[in-house]
Parts: structure tokens; C-alpha cells; sequence
């Protein structure tokens, strides 16, 4: 049996449980074994305190732990993602026993910092005179996560070379930050392959400055560009110092105009433009072939990969002296040599494609794992639109034409136009359109000429969107029983608080919801012609061949008085739309799709809405030792709410079914008062379930366990006017394994998320004969290379910070060896 620390139970309200409790309405209780640091705990054995619990100092299993850590040091915050079994993260065997990672490099262990020194110059020609002059920029530096995680936001940095005459600083300064350094052994907890996991490479965005050109008076302007940084694979964490490099000859203009098809006049109001980078579908072979036998060549430059020592092919015999997974192939040289390279996309990093003439790794500008939506990279920059008074635009654009400056450059976007609102509260007269093209940019001499879209960004002359009236309510429910059989009828699970008395039901609850009208626009092929229109781009594969989805978004979870209205047009004539339907978190009411189409024309004045139905009404509870919970105290005073907790749902992708509707990751919290009992309406489906400890309550994280939530399931009961789910075994707060991680040279103001990357791997979940892998983001419903949410062993928000020994301590699930 573990042996605890023991404190008494007023101590342990002020500085563990820190509720404000009157000492007048509590019995004098029992004591109760606890801890509030270690020198409440058999330290001689081992045991250290975490969480109010001694435990003994073991550990889970490397692959279990992973910490998403915001570092924050003296050189600046930086980001970084640990799991157990990298070859920066030591076992300590002394007391405590725990893992250890250093900022710094520690003798023969990698630090994981590296520090990065970047500097950007511009190749500028004038006449036979060519010069590297420094550039000003905003560089912007992101790296997608090794741990499934949304990739976080970045803050722009700005490099700023010259004075204030705009004359080159003498020696140029570098923008110096700190960033992850990871052994090129490590695997990310996703990656189950034998071979070495490709790299993850740094992408940074460059944002050049305008620039006054006193020669004839103008403003210099250039387009956005991309590099990627490849590290030297150096064992020890160290600094890396990349020159980025541009060519002013590959920023060309690009011109453009859009119209209103059938009147041939110009939009009414101004149009968004943004450019992205695309490629053609070859049926055959790998993508980034400069010279296809048909379609548009591939804009594989391998000047996008920037490195600190430049470009150095390693010589080889065989492909097992190439670094990673790339190939052996010949140089094309007399002698018979041979270099490390490429010859397909397999053989090149994540995010990267072969360039087929020099068998070099190239950035794939059109990768959808770096851009957003499933498509390439932005390649205008912010702000580009079209004039109202004469429909046109101008933008700048980026053709990476490095290895072949005097060469014509053919190139393929994704060209998204965006009519602009004019009172900002409505929607814009014309829908959102989306079209495919290529576009030359011709050399001319040297010159830097404006290249032409070759056909017309072209809309509708559909009618203004007006204005439909949305309201509709449903009935309370009943949700729970408490003291005394006292029903609580409410709209939401927040009304549920025993330690208050029930309130008297509402008349009736109004929806509120986030609504999504989508309809498809089928442009008419003798106008489209006659107006000479790019063609749409054909990406959704669900609508007819040559048609678009346009998509509407309305926010109506805040609308609370009088009536909620959304504004939709009924195009030439009439329009369908299909409505979606997603009410909140919290609400009874289910996300639905309208079952029949709405059909706007110009007498449509209002939504009608058919009968709402019910989400799914999930109820348990929330279970721990019963020695770890205060006794209720005798004479009928008020006990301890405890458990306490916040039960985590998050929906999972099953096969066959139709993309499920929002929320699909929820938390609620244990009721007041009620000793762990706890409510979750959630739309049917299948769902990962799980309950973790809130601060100050005993337990650590509950096993997570599938529950089948779709209305046919046994666990339903839908003979009621809201379906009920009661869980047929409690979610139970096990005492769990205490992680201690030790981060030395780390700033106390760090902030770490610990994630629970490999116990439900130990004890395998499994849905339909089938194993999950919660860190696959194929697994559950979330964003593009994110695995499942429910790993988070701490809610959205909540963060653990470094102890005054530089410790961060958690619960992972999992029985004490002990036990």
C-alpha cells in the first residue's frame, strides 16, 4: 500500500482545494492523507507530492510522455515540441526519479535550442553591373507540429539592414531567435515507419519592403517569397546562419480585370484577389517535371531550399550512402560519377518535390500541408484589389526563376476572388468565386514587362442578397434529477447547479446557431465564352463538372432579441440552398442540414425551419478511491463537492458516415454539488469520452473509452422526447503516474501542455474491429495534420508552469507500479 503524507483538512482547503468555504457551516472533520510538498511525503523511500498525492518516483514509458512547450529564455520564446523517446530527453534514475531536458547542451546530450541568424539580399542588375544589396523584409517563420498540434500563430520579425538614409549597414545585421533543434533520429509519435522520419523543414515567408526608386520616381514593389531553411544534421543543438537570397528579375507584375457577365459591366463594388500556388494533376510520374509532355511545367526552383553551407552533393556508389531517404543517381558526367539526389517525390523531405533535370529537392509551392484550405501558398500579398471604377487590379508576383532568369516562366494559381461588402454587415452583392489558370510572364529583354490573366475574373449578375427572417424555438427538457427528485427543465446543461435551487422552466428555448447556406453556381458556357472567363477551379468533386459551391456563413449564436435575420439572393431568378444548421456547445438542440433545399426568390421573406430534434443527452459520472474524497461531515453540514472534474467528448471519423456537423469536441463540467455527476448533449455519433481531475480535486486523468452515441446504439434510449445515454460504468479518476520532467536553463515564465501520446496505445482502443491511433490525424475530426484534442491532458488554455526546482509534474494515466 502507498504510503502518504498527512495534513489536515483545513489546511488543505487554503493550499490545495483553495475554496472559499465558511469555517461556520462545516463540521470539524476527519483527517485525510494528502501532501503540499514533498516534505509531506516519505522522501527517504522516494515519494514526491503532486497533485495533493505522494507518489512514488516512477515513470510511464518514454513513448507515453510529450510535452508542447512555449520556451521562454533570455534570446527570446521559441516553441517546442518533446517526446519521451528523443535523444534530447535523458532518464534520471536518482531521486526523484524523472526525465531531463536541458536548454543548453549538456556535454554528450543535445540541447534543444538552436539559434538562427537570418539575413536576406536581393541580386539587383543594372546594366552588366550586378550587385547582392541587403534587403528589408518581414520574414515570418512557421514549422508545421511533429506532435499533431494546430500549428500556432507566428509573430513577423522585422530585418531591417539599412540606415536611416536607406544605405546598407557595415556589417549587415541578422535577425538572431531561437528555435527547436531535434536529433534527425527523433520520430514524431505519429510516424510508424522503420525508416528515419524526413525532417520537418523551417518555411519562411519574406515580405519585401517597398522601396522609393529616385531614378523615376516610383515605388519598387515586389511579390511574396518562400524559402525553406535545411539545417546541417549536426548531433548537438548550435547556430545556423542562412543568407536568404532573391532576384529582383523574378518579381514580375501581374495585371488582371474583372466583369458582370451578361451586362459586361463592371462589379459594383471592389474585389479581393489572391493568387495561390497550384499544379497540374500529371497522369503519370512525379509532379515537378519543368518540361511535361503536357500541361503546365511545375515551378520547382531548388534555390527555395536555403542552407547555411549552401549546396554541397554528397558523392556516392549506392543509395545507402545518401543521407535520409534520398536516392544514388549520375551526374551526367563522363567520368561515371554519382551524387545523392532525387528522382521522385518519395525521395525528398516532407513539403518538398523533385526537380527532374537536376535530381534536386525543391519547396513544393503547391503543397496543401503548408498552405491552408488544401491549397498551395498564398503567392500575392495582402491587400490586392480590383478598382471600382475600372474593375482591374495589379499584383506582384514571385516566379523563382533563379536557374533561368532569361527565360519565359509559365506558372499555375488558384485565383480566389472575393466581392467586398459595402456596409460590412451584409453579404457582398456577388458570390465569392474561385478560378484556375496559368499565367506567362515573358521576358522582354530584360525588362520587367506585366504579365496578363488571360481571361476575365467573371460573376453572375445575380440580384443583392436580401434580408430572411430566422427564429425558431423549441421546448425545455428535462436533464436531471437532484436532491429530493427534483427535475431540472432547462434549455442548456449550464442551468444544472444543485448547490442552488432549481429555476422554473423557460416558456420555451430559441435556437441559436451558426448557419451555413450553400448553393452551386453553374455559369452558362455560351456567356462564359463571349466574356472570355477563366474557367472555375474544379476542386470540390461533389458538384457538376464545370459548376462552383458557394458558401455563406451567418453567427447567430448571439442573436437573443427580436428576430435573427440572414441575407441570401435569389440569383438570376431563383436559387436552392442547402442550410446548415449548428447550434452551440451547450445546446439541446442537434446540428442539423435542412432536409429540403430553401428556395430563395424574390418573395421568399423568411427560413422555414422543419422540427428540430434532440442531440444525444449523455450522463454519468465522475468516480475516485473513496479515501481520497473528504467524508461528509455529520450533523448535516454541507460536505466537499468532490470529485470535481471536466468530461472531454470529441467525435470520431467513421467510415461510410456524412461529414459530421459542429461541435465536434466538447468538455462540460461535473455538476455542482452533485458529487461527480455530469450532463453532455452532443449530436449523434460515435465519440472518444474522458474526464480529467479540475484543479485541486483528487485523481488523475480517466482512461479514455469509445461510446457509441448514434441513435441505433444500445447505449440510447430515444423513447423519450430527448434521447438518453446513461453510461453504464463510471468514468474513474485513477490515482494515475506522476510525470516530473525537469527543464533546466528553462525561463519560469515557460509554459508547457503535456499530451498523452502512448497510453491508450498500451491498452489498445479499438471501434469496429478496428485499432485507433489517436495521434493519426485520420482518427478524429479536427484540423489538416492535427491528431485527436482529447490527448490534451490539460484543457484548451490551461498550461503548466515550471516549479521552483525547474520541474513541471502531471498525471498520466496508468496504475501505480505499486498498485
Amino acid at each position: 500500500m502507498m504510503r502518504r503524507g498527512r495534513v489536515q483538512l483545513g489546511r488543505l482547503l487554503l493550499a490545495t482545494f483553495a475554496l472559499p468555504l465558511a469555517c461556520s457551516t462545516l463540521a470539524s472533520p476527519e483527517p485525510v492523507e494528502t501532501c503540499v510538498s514533498d516534505d509531506d511525503c516519505d522522501k527517504a523511500s522516494g515519494e514526491i507530492c503532486g497533485a495533493g498525492t505522494c507518489y512514488p518516483s516512477n515513470l510511464p514509458p518514454r513513448d507515453e510522455v510529450a510535452l508542447e512547450l512555449t520556451v521562454a529564455s533570455l534570446s527570446g520564446s521559441f516553441r517546442l515540441e518533446l517526446h519521451g523517446p528523443d535523444r534530447a530527453v535523458e532518464r534520471v534514475d536518482t531521486r526523484p526519479i524523472r526525465y531531463h531536458v536541458n536548454l543548453d547542451n549538456n556535454g554528450e546530450v543535445a540541447g534543444v535550442r538552436d539559434e538562427l541568424r537570418l539575413s536576406v539580399f536581393e541580386t539587383y542588375r543594372f546594366g552588366d553591373q550586378v550587385a547582392e544589396i541587403p534587403l528589408r523584409a518581414t520574414l515570418t517563420p512557421t514549422q508545421s507540429s511533429r506532435l499533431g498540434t494546430p500549428q500556432p500563430k507566428v509573430v513577423p520579425l522585422g530585418f531591417d539592414p539599412l540606415n536611416e538614409n536607406d544605405v546598407p549597414l557595415d556589417p549587415v545585421p541578422a535577425i538572431v531567435l531561437p528555435w527547436a533543434h531535434y536529433d534527425s533520429n527523433d520520430k514524431s509519435p505519429s510516424y510508424t515507419s522503420p525508416a528515419p522520419e524526413p525532417e520537418r523543414p523551417l518555411l519562411v515567408t519574406i515580405s519585401p519592403a517597398d522601396v522609393f526608386n529616385p531614378m523615376d520616381n516610383s515605388d519598387i514593389q515586389r511579390g511574396i517569397v518562400y524559402r525553406q531553411l535545411v539545417r546541417e544534421q549536426q548531433a548537438l543543438a548550435g547556430t545556423h546562419a542562412f543568407a536568404l537570397h532573391t532576384d529582383r528579375d523574378c518579381h514580375r507584375k501581374l495585371h488582371g480585370t474583372a466583369l458582370v457577365v451578361g451586362t459586361g459591366t463592371p462589379p459594383p463594388v471592389s474585389i479581393g484577389v489572391e493568387l495561390v500556388h497550384a499544379r497540374r494533376t500529371p497522369a503519370d510520374g512525379p509532379v515537378c517535371d519543368p518540361e511535361p509532355a503536357t500541361g503546365t511545367p511545375a515551378v520547382c526552383s531548388p534555390q527555395t531550399l536555403a542552407r547555411a553551407s549552401g549546396y554541397k552533393p554528397v558523392p556516392c556508389t549506392a543509395k545507402n550512402q545518401c543521407p535520409q531517404q534520398l536516392g544514388c543517381y549520375p551526374t551526367g558526367d563522363d567520368d561515371g560519377s554519382r551524387v545523392c539526389g532525387c528522382d521522385t517525390d518519395a525521395e525528398c523531405p516532407t513539403s518538398q518535390v523533385c526537380e527532374q533535370q537536376s535530381h534536386r529537392c525543391a519547396l513544393d509551392l503547391a503543397s496543401p500541408d503548408l498552405g491552408t484550405g488544401g491549397l498551395g501558398l498564398t503567392a500575392t500579398e495582402g491587400g490586392v484589389a480590383t478598382k471600382v471604377e475600372t474593375s482591374d487590379f495589379e499584383a506582384w508576383v514571385y516566379t523563382y526563376c533563379e536557374d533561368d532568369l532569361q527565360g519565359d516562366r509559365e506558372m499555375e494559381f488558384v485565383v480566389r476572388a472575393t466581392p467586398s461588402s459595402p456596409g460590412g454587415d451584409v453579404p457582398p452583392p456577388l458570390p465569392p468565386l474561385s478560378f484556375h489558370t496559368s499565367v506567362d510572364f515573358l521576358w522582354q529583354n530584360g525588362e520587367l514587362p506585366r504579365a496578363e490573366l488571360k481571361q476575365n475574373m467573371c460573376f453572375p449578375d445575380w440580384s443583392a442578397p436580401q434580408p430572411l427572417a430566422f427564429d425558431v424555438s423549441s421546448a425545455p427538457q428535462e436533464l436531471y434529477r437532484g436532491a429530493g427528485n427534483q427535475p431540472f427543465v432547462c434549455c442548456s446543461a449550464t442551468c444544472l447547479d444543485l448547490t442552488k435551487p432549481a429555476a422554473s422552466p423557460p416558456a420555451s428555448c430559441r435556437l441559436a446557431a451558426t448557419l451555413t447556406a450553400r448553393t452551386v453556381f453553374t455559369p452558362d458556357p455560351e456567356l462564359w465564352s463571349t466574356f472570355s472567363c477563366m474557367e472555375l477551379d474544379v476542386a470540390d468533386t461533389t458538384v457538376p463538372a464545370g459548376s462552383q459551391r458557394i458558401t455563406y456563413g451567418f453567427d447567430q449564436t448571439k442573436c437573443s432579441d427580436g428576430p435573427c435575420n440572414i441575407n441570401l439572393s435569389a440569383g438570376t431568378d431563383k436559387l436552392e440552398y442547402e442550410l446548415r444548421v449548428e447550434p452551440p456547445q451547450g445546446s439541446l438542440i442537434r446540428s442539423m442540414v435542412l432536409p429540403t433545399p430553401l428556395v430563395v426568390d424574390t418573395g421568399t421573406t423568411s427560413v422555414v425551419m422543419p422540427k428540430l430534434e434532440y442531440r444525444v443527452l449523455l450522463r454519468g459520472r465522475v468516480t475516485v478511491t473513496p479515501e481520497d474524497c473528504p467524508a461528509k461531515p455529520s450533523g448535516g453540514a454541507s460536505a466537499i463537492d468532490c470529485p470535481r472534474a471536466s468530461i472531454l467528448a470529441e467525435r470520431l471519423k467513421v467510415a461510410g458516415e456524412e461529414p459530421a456537423l459542429a461541435p465536434l469536441y466538447l468538455t462540460a463540467a461535473t455538476i455542482p454539488g452533485s458529487y461527480g455527476d455530469f450532463v453532455l448533449a452532443v449530436n449523434p455519433g460515435v465519440y472518444l469520452v474522458t474526464a480529467l481531475p479540475a484543479s485541486g480535486s483528487p485523481g488523475g486523468p480517466a482512461d479514455i473509452r469509445v461510446v457509441d452515441l448514434r441513435l441505433d446504439s444500445k447505449l440510447v434510449d430515444t423513447s423519450g422526447p430527448i434521447p438518453i445515454a446513461d453510461l453504464d460504468s463510471p468514468l474513474s479518476l485513477d490515482v494515475g503516474k506522476l510525470v516530473t520532467v525537469e527543464l533546466e536553463g528553462f525561463g519560469r515564465s515557460s509554459k508547457a501542455v503535456p499530451l498523452d501520446v502512448g497510453y491508450w496505445a498500451a491498452k489498445p482502443l479499438r471501434f469496429n474491429g478496428v485499432t485507433l491511433n489517436l495521434n493519426d490525424p485520420a482518427t478524429c475530426y479536427g484540423s489538416l495534420n492535427r491528431g485527436c484534442q482529447i490527448r490534451r491532458l490539460r484543457l484548451a488554455g490551461s498550461f503548466l508552469s515550471l516549479t521552483q526546482e525547474s520541474y513541471v509534474k502531471y498525471l498520466a494515466r496508468g496504475a501505480l507500479d505499486s498498485e
